[in-house]
């Protein structure tokens, strides 16, 4: 019986070629901080919402986008209702040339990743003083990720310190390192080697 089971695996087994052998190994993604937060080492990132990194040389032109499944694992960590938003944060976060982690990071200073928001607001940035209301995450997230590029960056606002003294100026020490801490854990995050999947 035993020796019947073992046959049938390894014929199985040589017969049906497992498809993750034919996989590339796992590369993880490298950042560089430029003045508008953090650019991709890689090659050219997706610029519209949902859309996925495509490479020449993965998956013979399959499309996938590693950012999307660490920050869903990062998220549902935190228990956080944001963590079907991968794509919007990396979407608009390009689109508006701000960095999806300090998107990330600023959601969890604020509302501990959404977690603690007024009621029915979608707010999980504090943003308008935790009094804006959205219809949903991913209007909050592009509304954020615009008002950074336009009202900061494109000021001159670019570094973490100098953003925490006029987006939270009572508590900007503070603020800031809570907004760093969480920049190094997604940092970390980003860096450590899980499954690519074929989306």
């Amino acid at each position: 019986m035993v020796k019947k089971t073992l046959l049938s695996i390894v014929f199985f087994l040589v017969l049906f070629k497992p498809a993750y052998a034919e996989l590339p190994q796992y590369q993880p993604r490298r950042y560089v901080g430029t003045d508008t937060g953090f650019r991709t080492l890689d090659k050219e990132a997706p610029t519209f919402v949902g859309e996925s990194l495509k490479d020449p040389e993965d998956f013979n032109g399959r499309l996938f986008d590693n950012r999307k499944l660490v920050l869903a694992k990062f998220l549902a960590d935190y228990k956080s209702p944001l963590a079907k938003n991968g794509a919007d944060f990396i979407g608009y976060g390009q689109k508006h040339q701000v960095d999806w982690k300090l998107l990330v990071a600023i959601a969890g200073m604020e509302s501990t990743f959404g977690r603690n928001i007024p009621k029915d607001s979608f707010n999980p940035f504090g943003f308008d003083n935790g009094l804006a209301k959205f219809e949903n995450f991913s209007e909050a997230i592009e509304a954020t990720s615009k008002t950074l590029k336009e009202n900061y960056f494109d000021a001159g606002i670019k570094d973490v310190s100098s953003i925490a003294r006029v987006y939270c100026p009572p508590n900007s020490k503070k603020w800031a390192a809570g907004v760093e801490y969480f920049l190094q854990k997604l940092e970390a995050a980003s860096l450590k080697p899980s499954l690519s999947l074929v989306l």
